[in-house]
């Protein structure tokens, strides 16, 4: 009797919809800190082929002064990707939008009506801010932007240090509206404990819209295998993530 039930239990699990599209990635190469060559790049979106994924939302890095990534930078980029993609027969989707920083430039782009780079139909744009501390106009820019028609993207809100002992900040930005798109690796403790621990409250509390990879190398791909395998990755996707429909 047990033997079944415990057998049911585990074809319930197994039930659960896989993950099949990535949202946050830097595998576009020599733009920021991610793929440095297109073999590199290639190397990545093969991992991610083997893992089950069918689509691969990639997201560069646009920080002033660092990585100054423009739309029609990241577009040709993505060209010459996908170009390489149907040279080597890889069947894998293949789309690019962009991680943007939190910063003067981000916010005077909002406030201009400047074009940024979104992904999906209903154009969901990913930014992140510091690790440190939390933007003085966060809250009026997401506003802004969902008044645009924008549905605005928290990347990894687990690892924030100024949200790690702050779960009342932690609330009041996700009342704004704001998605949660919390990274994989939190999960395995890649980044550390505070980070796994929020991520995992994020999840409890069903406070979790995206998951995304931050894959920026081969050794992430290893580590988020790890976390695939973790308690609460299964939960996260037991939720109705949107990585489901973009």
């Amino acid at each position: 009797m047990f033997g079944f039930l415990k057998k049911k239990k585990e074809e319930e699990v197994d039930e659960l919809p896989p993950l099949r599209t990535d949202i946050h990635s830097h595998l576009l190469p020599g733009l920021d800190d991610g793929s440095g060559n297109m073999d590199e790049t290639i190397e990545m979106i093969l991992a991610f082929q083997k893992a089950g994924f069918r689509k691969l939302v990639t997201t560069p890095h646009v920080i002033h002064g660092s990585y100054d990534n423009t739309p029609e930078v990241v577009r040709a980029r993505l060209k010459q990707v996908h170009n390489e993609l149907t040279a080597r027969n890889i069947d894998m989707k293949l789309e690019a939008a962009a991680e943007y920083m939190f910063d003067e430039n981000f916010v005077r782009w909002v406030q201009d009506g400047d074009e940024l780079l979104t992904f999906g139909s209903s154009k969901y744009l990913l930014f992140e801010t510091t690790f440190t501390a939390e933007p003085m106009q966060m809250k009026e820019i997401i506003v802004t932007l969902q008044r645009k028609d924008y549905f605005p993207v928290l990347a990894h809100p687990d690892r924030y240090q100024y949200l790690h002992n702050d779960w009342n900040k932690v609330k009041k930005i996700f009342e704004t509206g704001v998605l949660f798109q919390i990274n994989v690796m939190s999960l395995s403790g890649y980044y550390g404990k505070a980070h796994q621990a929020l991520a995992e409250k994020l999840i409890d509390n069903e406070m979790v819209h995206f998951l995304g990879s931050d894959c920026h190398r081969m050794k992430h791909q290893q580590e988020y295998e790890l976390a695939m395998k973790s308690k609460y990755y299964r939960r996260a996707l037991d939720m109705q993530l949107h990585n489901h429909y973009v």
